[in-house]
């Protein structure tokens, strides 16, 4: 029974009370008992807490007006940076910049046109593919049936650095009319992974006209010769438009996605896109060269009848996988961050790491070293970021300035000088892309 001596309760518990030495007794081992208590739950040592970085701006080599940045480590150490710039006449420009010892290189263009997508959570990008040749994947508007989300996927290569780019080819044989987006690539083993959200499954209409069946989740690889190896579904079924992203553990290839809930057995030729139900963030690895059935990283049990163009950010290092994405559960919005110390299989308890309500876009980079990673996501009109350690430590949330609402951040990488980061940001009402590092200089 612990001791009370509020006046209210001391006429009931008169008979229970102790006397004055067994009263001192009992506040001395209560002493001691909080004391060895205190000992083992003591906060974390100021110096030991996850800091909050500071930024140092670096100079963007991109034009006044650009957005959808992206970032990709090359296997030499440099960063391949890309980016879309817009005339007014609104036509795109698909550019690159390699990053080099701190310095940019001379600006190259990719493609250019006005059928170039541009769809501001739907980010081109470069990768190295095999014998060092640069990949450069991005999207254009497929006008052949009205249909305005449909796209056609775009790949071409350079051998020399990105000074000169191959003729475009698309990376699969089919010629189904419709969305091909959200594209996710690796190099595995010299072969090429191409993950994205494709229409195949959508073979009918509704009666409302409206297309009817799921958007899955499809996968390609292509090999050295980039000729198509393997053409296979991660699932028939997911969320119709938000980015997907991928990651390499050392158990292989993974994948993250909002997914959608369907009933068991249900046909992906027979949803209905407008249907609510449960679109949380799921992952699929690739074992023995098949995908595993998607799991969920969080059951956020969010139900929308709608996609939110919203989708994960994944960071990978040996078997350490960090995972961070948006959900509106429960009429909450908020950006999370899990990890996992087993390639992805499973997952600790989501930490929460906006500031009251997250806009999402979300991106992650895992340090390695530090045990920790950096979550970057859009809130209140601007780029934010934080430090969250596995140990679920976290600094306070550094602001990078105004962006443009449903900007998807890119990739950001973990490196000696800190993290890289890109973004789109604004120059007064103007987008423009914006780099910098972000460093721990109060460590």
């Amino acid at each position: 029974m612990p001791f009370d001596d509020s006046s209210d309760t001391s006429s009931r518990l008169s008979m229970m009370m102790p006397s004055k030495s067994d009263e001192t007794l009992m506040r001395t081992i209560v002493a001691l008992v909080l004391a060895l208590l205190g000992a083992l739950i003591l906060p974390v040592p100021a110096e030991e807490v996850t800091t909050t970085p500071e930024l140092v701006s670096l100079a963007s080599p991109a034009a006044s007006v650009s957005f959808v940045p992206q970032l990709r480590r090359l296997q030499n150490g440099d960063v391949a940076a890309s980016w879309l710039e817009e005339t007014p006449n609104k036509i795109y420009s698909f550019r690159l910049s390699l990053l080099h010892s701190g310095k940019w290189g001379p600006v190259r263009t990719i493609a250019k046109g006005a059928e170039i997508s541009h769809f501001s959570a739907d980010l081109p990008g470069v990768m190295q593919g095999p014998y060092g040749v640069l990949i450069a994947f991005w999207e254009v508007s497929d006008h052949t049936t009205g249909d305005r989300y449909a796209t056609t996927i775009q790949l071409s290569s350079s051998k020399d650095g990105g000074a000169s780019w191959s003729k475009p080819v698309r990376p699969y044989m089919d010629l189904v009319h419709g969305q091909h987006s959200f594209l996710s690539a690796l190099l595995w083993n010299s072969n090429l992974e191409f993950m994205w959200l494709d229409a195949q499954m959508q073979t009918h209409m509704g009666p409302d006209h409206a297309s009817m069946g799921a958007i899955g989740l499809r996968n390609i690889e292509l090999d050295r010769e980039m000729r198509i190896k393997n053409d296979r579904w991660v699932t028939p079924i997911a969320c119709e438009c938000c980015p997907t992203a991928a990651a390499i553990t050392a158990d292989g290839p993974v994948v993250v996605f909002r997914g959608r809930a369907e009933p068991t057995g249900a046909k992906a030729q027979d949803v209905d896109p407008t249907r609510a139900t449960v679109r949380d963030i799921q992952i699929s690895r690739l074992k023995n060269g098949r995908w595993t059935a998607p799991q969920p990283v969080h059951q956020d049990n969010w139900i929308i009848n709608g996609c939110p163009d919203n989708g994960p950010a994944i960071d990978a290092e040996g078997r350490d996988v960090v995972v961070a994405w948006w959900t509106a559960a429960h009429n909450q919005p908020s950006v999370f961050v899990a990890f996992s110390s087993d390639a992805g299989a499973h997952f600790g308890p989501p930490i929460r790491v906006d500031r009251t309500r997250g806009e999402g876009q979300v991106t992650v980079a895992w340090n390695a070293a530090a045990k920790e990673a950096v979550i970057g996501w859009l809130e209140d009109h601007q780029t934010w970021a934080r430090l969250v350690s596995q140990d679920g430590r976290a600094g306070q949330p550094l602001s990078l300035g105004p962006s443009p609402s449903h900007a998807r951040l890119p990739s950001w990488i973990a490196g000696p000088q800190g993290i890289l980061v890109g973004w789109t940001g604004l120059d007064g009402d103007r987008r423009a892309v914006k780099f910098g590092y972000l460093n721990d200089a109060g460590r």
